[in-house]
């Protein structure tokens, strides 16, 4: 959590007694709505926040006051939903009758409800699906209870009143809390009978139930076919079956994606077990994971064990670097969310694909392997492992014209020279350490500083890549 910066809380102490700060984000058409007055995001997706303070839940102001002095009179949960803008909702619950059975039930009950904006963004199939099936859809809305999200915990199922059905809750550690990766924009209005929560979007009553498990979500799509050869060659799925009380997310590429592959990587991948099994992790979080959540710069363990990236930015929301669609499919075990592209981890690919996936830094040693068939065949093979110290454009900008033709000439002296045998990372590197490179008898002298590493007096900018083959420097 950031330190607020004083002059932020002098600007709130001024706008008086409970007042709470919404943070908008114009161009994402984004509302957060925080407890505390406080904290704040500095971003969303790339883009700055902008702040508005309101009154706190169960608060007005009155004309001329500063702050929100006034306690509000608690209504019904349909009058509740009406004073807070989500009049759309209520007209369905008095279309369907529900509404006279809500505002005067002996018990209590708890209300997530959908914005206007919500309704309005409904198309397609999901605007057929509620409109046939409105009480249904209405009662899916509904639970059981006052439940405030203090009494909410992650992966907690909730009994809606369109029974058996469930609604999966989901809490963040960043405070965002969602139901069926839908997120609660407006949390905890209180009512005599109750309790409302604002929701970003519709629940829609999942089709078939009980819900299914991933592997048959998937399997009866029809869309996942070459994904499910890929997984059905690995012990991913008797590893879903081994902790099935656990939750997962898996994200997964069209059989499309899988038609796009570089061949030779669709090569390695028929023959080498480890490529496979890596690969096929790589598209499984062990927990739920809802796209809206990810409002930054994420880092989380895929299944395995490895970090993976979750980004989102103005150009889009990623994993690695593979877009995520915003189709989501609800399963017994978790959620499986749709991406365009194979999640190929940096440690399943050769030296020779990081060496080319770094162009922007590294074309021109790139080039100089290009030149010299024999250093690209043992960069690109799996037979043996290597580590690799790389020298950056910059460091051929500086060679003169004749040096450049003396390394095109003696391409494979040059390459040789900058390759060891074995993977020697920077934690087995010792100050002093002397490397015998492929190029004998010429060796590579290791230094070490509080700077960091140097190898012959030049300095490793960005340590340890891991390779399928080696290590990149």
């Amino acid at each position: 959590m950031r330190r607020v910066p004083q002059w932020h809380l002098k600007l709130v102490q001024r706008q008086g007694p409970n007042i709470c700060v919404v943070e908008e984000v114009p161009e994402l058409n984004r509302k957060f709505y925080t407890e505390c007055r406080y904290w704040f995001r500095p971003k969303v997706c790339g883009y700055q926040t902008v702040l508005r303070y309101v009154c706190c839940e169960g608060y007005s102001q009155a004309p001329g006051e500063i702050g929100c002095k006034q306690e509000a009179d608690l209504l019904n949960v349909v009058d509740t939903a009406l004073q807070m803008g989500a009049t759309y909702f209520v007209d369905y619950l008095a279309k369907s009758g529900l509404d006279q059975k809500l505002k005067h039930s002996k018990s209590t009950v708890t209300l997530f409800v959908p914005t206007n904006e919500a309704f309005e963004s409904l198309t397609g199939i999901k605007r057929e699906i509620f409109k046939t099936n409105l009480n249904s859809t209405l009662l899916y809305h509904i639970t059981e209870n006052r439940i405030m999200t203090t009494d909410m915990e992650n992966e907690m199922m909730l009994t809606t009143s369109l029974q058996p059905q469930l609604i999966r809750v989901n809490k963040y550690a960043n405070t965002q809390v969602s139901v069926n990766c839908i997120p609660v924009i407006r949390r905890d209005h209180r009512a005599n009978n109750g309790v409302v929560h604002l929701i970003d979007g519709i629940l829609i009553p999942p089709r078939n139930w009980p819900l299914k498990e991933i592997s048959e979500v998937i399997a009866e799509d029809g869309r996942f076919n070459e994904l499910i050869k890929f997984l059905n060659k690995t012990d991913v799925f008797a590893h879903l079956q081994e902790n099935s009380m656990k939750s997962f997310t898996l994200f997964a590429p069209y059989d499309e994606a899988f038609q796009v592959m570089e061949p030779s990587l669709l090569d390695q991948l028929s023959e080498d077990l480890f490529s496979q099994q890596e690969i096929a992790k790589s598209h499984f979080i062990p927990y739920t994971i809802c796209p809206f959540a990810i409002t930054g710069h994420h880092k989380m363990q895929s299944l395995s064990k490895h970090n993976t990236e979750l980004v989102c930015n103005q150009t889009g929301l990623y994993i690695n670097d593979s877009p995520i669609t915003d189709e989501i499919m609800l399963t017994q075990n978790g959620l499986v969310i749709v991406i365009d592209k194979v999640i190929i981890p940096q440690r399943v690919k050769t030296l020779y694909a990081l060496i080319g996936d770094k162009r922007e830094r590294l074309s021109k040693f790139k080039s100089v392997i290009d030149n010299c068939p024999q250093v690209a065949a043992a960069l690109k093979s799996l037979n043996q492992s290597f580590t690799v110290f790389a020298p950056r454009n910059e460091a051929f900008s500086n060679l003169t014209t004749s040096e450049l033709r003396e390394i095109y000439a003696n391409c494979e002296k040059f390459c040789f020279t900058h390759m060891v045998h074995d993977k020697v990372t920077t934690k087995e590197m010792a100050n002093g350490q002397v490397l015998s490179s492929l190029q004998l008898p010429r060796t590579l002298e290791c230094s070490i500083s509080r700077r960091g590493f140097t190898v012959e007096n030049s300095s490793i900018e960005e340590a340890d890549i891991d390779a399928r083959n080696g290590v990149l420097h």
